[in-house]
């Protein structure tokens, strides 16, 4: 059995996959939401996996950090994705420049920005809502925004600079890489290709264009290139399960992001557009079938128990979360998610903000 312990708003990720891909396994699963974790005394599984630690507040984190740690001293196996060690988008851009494996730093608005490379964006520190702005180039235009949010910005603290890296191919073209990450396992999972420099779809947008692209997928999926690479950029994140999201500099890949609730998708359009017999199709429902495997190896084992102590996990901890920054969190990407309109309305505030604060 695999304990799955996930937030509530995201619990489509899983139900979509296993209605489909991922039904024959579906018996090797449990899911328990964060907000009904203090019903339960002790669960029997083979291996835990945390999700959406990101969409936590910082009281959530802190009491999910102490459960673990409280296993931890039970001598408990099988934690992925333990939540006193995975590194947030901010904090994983910063280590991953820090260290000079990635050529982009990131600075929180809080934090000094004067030394930051145009062109730049800013975006949350752990939504998955995108960009926030265009792309600046200058410090006047990221000052006029910065202004902008400071003034109609609920979350402020937790906006953060990113600066801009040119990932265009010789086509002109955008691609977005992604990893996942199973245990101890790391398998390439598609491409997106766009005009546009943020590549935000998850869907293959590469079966919109030629075959150009269909062959650099293929060699994708069978080579993987960049693997050791993005085993590296698990084991810093410390994130045992997940779906790394990166792009290609010329020959050098660059990280933009960790999902820890990542979607796999349930129905192949590659088979839709070329049929299951085409090469493209055929690697897809084989990384499919990887997949399943590894899900089964995580379910295999040794049977423990974790219990959950009511001092650490109390009935109104994820239910009536306290902290303002929980609500606005939740809040904001419910109305973005709901009402793709309430961006561009938000967007249209900040503009007019700017033309004030000239």
């Amino acid at each position: 059995m695999i304990q799955v312990f996930l937030d509530r708003k995201n619990k489509h990720t899983f139900e979509n996959y296993l209605s489909f891909r991922g039904r024959e396994i579906r018996r090797l699963f449990g899911f328990t939401y964060y907000d009904e974790l203090h019903k339960h005394d002790s669960i029997k599984t083979n291996t835990v996996i945390f999700l959406d630690l990101e969409m936590q507040g910082s009281r959530q984190l802190a009491a999910l950090v102490k459960l673990t740690e409280h296993w931890d001293a039970e001598g408990v196996p099988g934690i992925l994705n333990h939540p006193a060690h995975v590194l947030d988008r901010y904090e994983l851009l910063r280590k991953l420049y820090e260290e000079g494996i990635n050529p982009q730093n990131v600075y929180l608005l809080k934090e000094p920005y004067d030394q930051c490379r145009f062109p730049v964006f800013i975006r949350h520190r752990d939504l998955h809502t995108g960009s926030m702005t265009p792309l600046l180039h200058n410090m006047q235009e990221l000052k006029k925004y910065i202004r902008s949010f400071r003034l109609s910005s609920l979350n402020y603290n937790d906006l953060m600079i990113v600066e801009f890296v040119d990932a265009k191919n010789e086509r002109g073209h955008y691609r977005k890489y992604a990893a996942v990450k199973i245990g101890d396992t790391v398998l390439p999972k598609h491409i997106g290709i766009d005009n546009q420099w943020h590549v935000k779809s998850d869907g293959p947008e590469w079966l919109q264009l030629d075959d150009h692209y269909e062959q650099e997928l293929e060699y994708f999926m069978q080579q993987f290139p960049h693997k050791e690479w993005a085993e590296r950029i698990f084991d810093i994140a410390n994130v045992d399960y997940g779906r790394l999201d990166y792009g290609v500099m010329g020959n050098r890949p660059v990280a933009w992001e960790i999902n820890l609730n990542p979607d796999f998708y349930g129905q192949s359009q590659a088979e839709d557009h070329h049929g299951t017999q085409s090469l493209t199709a055929q690697l897809l429902v084989e990384n499919h079938i990887q997949i399943r495997q590894l899900f089964r190896e995580l379910a295999e084992g040794d049977t423990f128990q974790i219990t959950i102590p009511p001092n650490l996990i109390t009935q109104d901890l994820f239910r009536n979360k306290k902290d303002l920054k929980s609500n606005l969190k939740t809040s904001y990407q419910k109305i973005v998610r709901r009402f793709p309109v309430f961006n561009r309305m938000l967007r249209n505030y900040r503009r007019m903000l700017l033309s004030v604060t000239k």
